[in-house]
């Protein structure tokens, strides 16, 4: 196969999959635009009917005539995500009668629309309102992420739809936002109801009909966990995050994962959470950081989790926040308590979030000038926003993890 012949079939393998892999597609209000730069401004206008009021009219009183405001919001365009690989001349001719453009481009246009669904769901927060355990029974949230199971699934659906109602939310076009974990929930739930979900088509997440709203499935959920350590770990203890092992000790050394014990617990947990971020504190000294290795790539699956991680001295608390991140697991022998580990799912009218992107141009292609090569350059310009009539909308559901 010629580089040119690469060049093209990647293309399309890489926008065919693209395409079809976004949740945020059919979630959000997408607008793909042919040129767009990084730092644009789009401006959107939304007219207000606020200040119009309805009045008891009176024969013969002149009438009161209200102003019609237009307010408008602007969305900035500042996300860029790019992938860079290099292929050679000779692992072209060893590919031989394979056709490696199609898998490549398939596999780079799945890592980088990961990235995109993971920041178009972290907006889930920007909800007017949330919904969690206290909503399946009453009309308030209590702050507790709900349990889902078969018995509640159609209370969240029912009690969900009534919230938005109550706010005088339209509840055409509802989609219901959740991961495969939920999701087997919701299945249970339907097939006892003679209702085949998994015959459904799955495109861009979709799933099937259930209780009013469609159903998605999306593994780039936003995941929030509040973890308790008031006591110092002890050398050779551990704390895992979705089996990534951290291991408490007393001097650095040199193998990944290390985190060095201060002698108090506030400077431990400050250390460990320069280890979850990888490019704060002291590599080396205070933590070891991941390393690339064949076959692991540890450094590389770390980095897509994209946690953030804040510190609480008062409360001896951490809260780990995972853009994309979807369910997050603990493990480990310190000693250590999950004070609360949920998702943020969305729940409401479809295009309540609005997402500009670029549509997506050729993959560029240069030459290697240091090898007989090609260098291969997949990018995506995009911009994210909440307008403020979008936040009533949807509901961020709560889903304890």
């Amino acid at each position: 196969m010629s580089l040119a012949t690469f060049k093209e079939q990647f293309d399309n393998a890489y926008q065919a999959v693209f395409d079809k892999v976004l949740v945020a597609m059919e979630i959000a209000n997408t607008r793909l635009e042919a040129k767009l730069e990084y730092g644009a401004s789009v401006k959107r206008v939304k007219y207000s009917l606020a200040p119009i009021r309805v009045r008891n009219i009176t024969i013969g009183v002149n009438r009161t005539i209200d102003q019609l405001n237009d307010a408008g919001e602007t969305l900035v365009v500042n996300k860029n995500k790019g992938s860079d690989f290099r292929i050679s001349k000779k692992e072209m001719i060893q590919a031989g009668p394979l056709n490696p453009a199609e898998t490549i481009g398939a596999e780079v246009a799945k890592k980088l629309s990961r990235y995109i669904d993971a920041d178009v769901f972290a907006e889930v927060k920007n909800a007017l309102q949330t919904f969690d355990t206290g909503d399946l029974t009453t009309m308030t949230s209590n702050g507790t992420a709900i349990a889902l199971s078969t018995t509640n699934i159609p209370q969240l659906l029912s009690q969900g739809r009534a919230k938005l109602r109550k706010a005088n939310q339209d509840l055409t076009s509802l989609a219901l936002v959740i991961d495969s974990y939920a999701g087997s929930v919701v299945e249970q739930y339907v097939m006892s109801k003679n209702i085949d979900l998994a015959a459904a088509a799955f495109k861009n997440g979709y799933a099937g009909p259930v209780g009013g709203a469609e159903l998605y499935l999306s593994e780039n959920l936003l995941a929030e966990a509040v973890i308790t350590m008031a006591s110092n770990p002890s050398n050779g203890e551990t704390f895992s995050i979705n089996g990534y092992a951290f291991t408490f000790v007393d001097v650095i050394g040199t193998t990944p994962g290390n985190v060095l014990i201060e002698s108090g617990v506030d400077a431990t947990r400050d250390n460990l959470i320069d280890a979850i971020h990888q490019t704060s504190g002291t590599a080396g000294t205070k933590y070891v950081a991941w390393t690339d290795v064949d076959p692991g790539y540890v450094q590389s699956n770390w980095v897509d989790l994209q946690l953030a991680a804040t510190d609480d001295d008062v409360a001896n608390t951490i809260t780990i926040v995972g853009t994309g991140s979807g369910r997050l697991s603990f493990g480990g022998n310190a000693t250590y308590t999950v004070t609360s580990n949920f998702v943020h799912s969305y729940y409401g009218k479809k295009g309540a979030i609005d997402v500009v992107i670029q549509d997506l141009a050729e993959v560029e292609m240069v030459d290697d000038p240091y090898q007989r090569a090609k260098i291969i350059r997949a990018d995506a310009i995009y911009g994210i926003k909440t307008f403020a009539d979008g936040k009533p909308q949807f509901l961020d559901v709560k889903v304890a993890a």
